[in-house]
């Protein structure tokens, strides 16, 4: 456990808090996430930031708080008070002049907005920007930093709300060096997820190569933490399998990808995959079954905070409801 055993040097060391500081970004931000159960990141990095203000290295102590809500954010945390999170870190950015961290802040604020569809009580004043006039500061600026955050937490918007084919647009004009640099796995997971949605739609072959590609490198993964990638390469197989018409093995894939997301505490992951299960059970014409997962599945974003994207699905819901019993009178005026 490299994290665990770096940490252990710290305790008592003369200058604990100043190497406190520099740990998140050199230790659990990138081997953190193969060892440690997720939601233990944002803590790591909170104690980082503590430690960047006590020695006054105010650099490292924002990137540190801006660490904290990216990290939280893709670890489940319950979206509305992360949004607060946010609003406190980015008026400490602007104390201390830290700009370009602050507008990746503002990006993460921007995303959880995107999706719960609402402002955060205290973030008046704070010159809040959308993901869209924020990537327009990106490159007005040329702000790289901003702009992969921008394009990657886009990416994680349209994931959430099915629009796949969006996703893979921004996904093919700004291509990665290293897809498989482990920081990159959630990338990885969203395009190949959107990919094989759409080679069951559309038939084509490069998106079923990009799907299958996903799995190739979400299965190693899994060899070093259960806790944060079972669950997604639960949910990529359970799309491929769909793709490939075995629908059996397909089920199986998508109850355990529910299983295991809610035993390790992603809301979000869960959220994902009843809906995902719910949908696959009403296209097999398993109409009751599938509202049933649909209806969990709303549950869940609820208590993630997700509450625009619920509005989403209970349209969605309505359209299921109102095409089936459109089916239903034109089955029996015709028998």
């Amino acid at each position: 456990r490299i994290g665990l055993l770096a940490q252990s040097f710290l305790v008592g060391h003369k200058n604990e808090h100043a190497l406190r500081a520099r740990f998140p970004l050199l230790i659990h931000v990138s081997a953190g996430v193969l060892w440690e159960p997720g939601q233990s990141i944002p803590v790591h990095c909170m104690n980082g930031y503590q430690s960047g203000m006590i020695v006054g290295d105010i650099e490292n102590a924002m990137m540190c708080g801006f660490l904290v809500c990216q990290s939280r954010l893709h670890t489940s945390s319950e979206l509305k008070p992360l949004q607060g999170t946010c609003c406190n870190f980015i008026r400490q950015m602007v104390k201390h002049n830290q700009l370009g961290v602050m507008n990746s802040t503002l990006c993460i604020y921007a995303t959880c907005a995107a999706v719960t569809g609402e402002k955060h009580d205290n973030s008046s004043g704070l010159g809040i920007k959308t993901l869209k006039e924020l990537t327009t500061t990106a490159n007005q600026t040329n702000n790289m930093f901003l702009l992969h955050h921008i394009y990657v937490n886009r990416m994680f918007v349209h994931y959430y709300f099915r629009e796949y084919l969006q996703l893979l647009e921004i996904a093919d004009a700004h291509k990665l060096l290293n897809e498989k640099r482990i920081m990159n796995f959630l990338r990885v997971f969203v395009v190949g997820m959107s990919s094989l949605s759409l080679a069951r739609d559309t038939h084509q072959k490069q998106w079923r190569e990009f799907g299958e590609q996903a799995v190739e490198i979400i299965v190693p993964l899994v060899n070093f933490s259960k806790h944060n990638f079972e669950t997604k390469l639960l949910l990529l197989q359970a799309e491929l399998h769909y793709l490939n018409g075995n629908l059996g093995e397909a089920e199986v894939a998508y109850e355990n990808s529910i299983e295991s997301s809610r035993k390790c505490k992603y809301k979000n992951d869960e959220a994902v995959a009843h809906e995902l299960y719910g949908i696959f059970l009403v296209e097999r014409n398993m109409f009751a079954r599938g509202m049933v997962h649909l209806s969990t599945s709303i549950s869940k974003y609820r208590d993630w905070g997700a509450e625009l994207k619920v509005k989403e699905l209970i349209s969605f819901m309505e359209g299921l409801f109102t095409a089936k019993t459109t089916w239903n009178i034109k089955y029996k005026q015709i028998t």
